[in-house]
């Protein structure tokens, strides 16, 4: 199950009809995805939705800790 290799924005926004804008949108934390595209996605990539909301989970996750960097790229020392 899944998808082998790699992905480009462009590909999954032909193979999910989700367009390339607005994947590039919600992937950068402009907007939510809704469920439907959501679903689009993870039927693109071959995926169940669960697998792909716990991918999604973690970018945000990641994202976080890179937002929380100071322009130098440190981290905060938590007091």
């Amino acid at each position: 199950m899944g998808r082998h290799g790699r992905m480009t924005g462009t590909e999954l926004a032909r193979e999910s009809g989700v367009p390339y804008r607005t994947l590039m949108r919600c992937l950068n934390g402009e907007r939510p995805f809704t469920v439907d595209e959501l679903a689009r996605i993870a039927t693109a990539l071959d995926i169940r939705l669960p697998a792909l909301l716990g991918a999604t989970r973690q970018k945000r996750t990641d994202s976080a800790a890179i937002a929380a960097q100071d322009h130098m790229g440190h981290m905060p020392i938590a007091a």
